[in-house]
């Protein structure tokens, strides 16, 4: 089992973390998205259910949106009709929170883009390489490749469009 005990935001333990379960993911996710005070990204093919439609990762989202004015969470995937399909609690949040968080479709010049990645106050990472596999590399405290990773974000976002089927009307 996953122990992040020893494991802070920008704390001092560097160590990479080896993940390699849905479980794992989910857990470490959660964990960085607890400890998240401002900027949240996500880039992921299909919103992975088992990684992110999670009661506690969606918990940990709602209070890191709602427990500061600062916070902003950008997710990027690649299937919304899937998504939008299948049903994904996340899409409910975004919907009710859209000034703190927003979610678009991929562009086209980056449909090949097949990894996930989260991205943790530009810090704390976790990146799968293939986004159908679990194995990931993750860290609390690593702001080179947390960055290197945020300018890859970065610029997939600024050819992402927004996606209507996204935009829902709550009353």
């Amino acid at each position: 089992m996953l122990n992040l005990d020893n494991f802070e935001l920008g704390g001092l333990n560097k160590d990479i973390l080896q993940l390699e379960t849905s479980e794992e993911n989910n857990l470490c996710a959660t964990a960085l998205v607890e400890q998240t005070r401002q900027t949240l990204e996500i880039a992921s093919r299909k919103l992975d259910p088992l990684v992110y439609d999670q009661v506690n990762f969606i918990a940990a989202i709602k209070n890191l949106v709602l427990g500061s004015r600062k916070a902003t969470v950008r997710i990027i995937v690649w299937e919304p009709d899937l998504i939008i399909r299948r049903g994904h609690r996340l899409l409910d949040v975004v919907s009710k929170l859209s000034s703190f968080m927003e979610i678009r479709r991929a562009g086209i010049e980056h449909k090949d883009y097949n990894s996930s990645l989260l991205i943790a106050d530009g810090i704390g990472y976790i990146n799968r390489k293939k986004s159908e596999r679990f194995e990931a590399r993750a860290s609390f405290n690593d702001r080179r490749q947390a960055t290197l990773y945020l300018n890859e974000f970065e610029e997939m976002w600024d050819a992402s469009l927004p996606d209507p089927n996204f935009r829902r009307i709550v009353i």
